[in-house]
């Protein structure tokens, strides 16, 4: 099939199903799209992968929250929702992103030698693979946590050490620091579960790029039961809301157009 072809078909699809073609589809590379499509529709909207489409979709929304991308984000906050997520899970999975960004930012801005990192992370995992069970890690117990020398305490109690890079934070901040990622990013009892939070947490960091974040995220969400297949796909999803975040921003396409164009095209799909 040669590309006219190829690329009439491809719209024709998208039109199927959108009532119209999306401005950002037209412009989009006529050489590129037809193998971008495809990428579309038999991974990210296949529904039989590994990791189920609303997580996928909510990986997506974490992603375009942080690059920062306003198209991405309006599509996969209605994705999302459409796939059966929360308002709840949607605040997590945006709020993943931050806490990603966060130590992203304090690990290459302190340059933290990596095997250090890695080692306190290798400790970590083994201290908590030690609890037998996952759900039953001591997140709950909490000491209290008011002062730096009390979340360094608490974080001894819960790590089985005092990660050199919470060291490194200013102890005015360190409280905070450490609460919110034990109260909410270690919290079994989130409405997205651990392992996809994790996965979440993948995604983000594989696209900053952040080799620290994404060690310590394959290590956790492999200790939550994560196979293989799924780490490959949170990077997989991440890298098609690149992709696709680069194409919009790139054009650009107005943002209030896009927006109603969308809403136009959910309309019809919901139908």
């Amino acid at each position: 099939m040669n590309t006219n072809k190829q690329l009439e078909q491809i719209y024709n699809e998208i039109k199927a199903g959108s009532g119209f073609l999306p401005e950002a589809y037209e412009k989009f590379s006529k050489a590129a799209m037809p193998g971008a499509w495809k990428e579309l529709k038999e991974f990210q909207l296949n529904p039989e992968t590994e990791i189920p489409i609303k997580y996928k979709e909510l990986i997506n929304l974490a992603v375009a929250s942080q690059i920062p991308s306003s198209y991405c984000v309006y599509a996969h906050t209605s994705y999302s929702k459409d796939e059966g997520a929360s308002q709840e899970e949607i605040s997590e999975a945006i709020a993943v992103a931050a806490v990603v960004r966060r130590f992203s930012t304090i690990l290459n801005g302190i340059r933290m030698d990596f095997d250090t990192f890695k080692s306190d992370v290798d400790q970590v995992v083994t201290f908590q693979r030690g609890l037998k069970v996952l759900e039953q890690r001591p997140h709950k117990e909490s000491l209290s946590i008011e002062t730096s020398a009390q979340a360094y305490k608490d974080m001894d109690h819960t790590l089985g050490l005092v990660p050199k890079f919470f060291l490194a934070y200013p102890e005015a901040g360190v409280a905070g620091l450490w609460r919110e990622f034990k109260e909410f990013q270690m919290n079994p009892d989130t409405a997205i579960p651990g392992k996809y939070k994790e996965l979440i947490g993948l995604g983000i960091a594989a696209q900053i790029p952040c080799h620290y974040c994404s060690y310590f995220h394959t290590e956790v969400a492999k200790l939550y039961g994560a196979t293989a297949g799924e780490l490959n796909e949170a990077v997989a999803v991440a890298a098609n809301l690149r992709h696709w975040s680069a194409a919009f921003n790139g054009f650009p396409v107005n943002l209030d157009k896009f927006e109603k164009e969308f809403d136009q095209a959910q309309s019809s799909l919901r139908s």
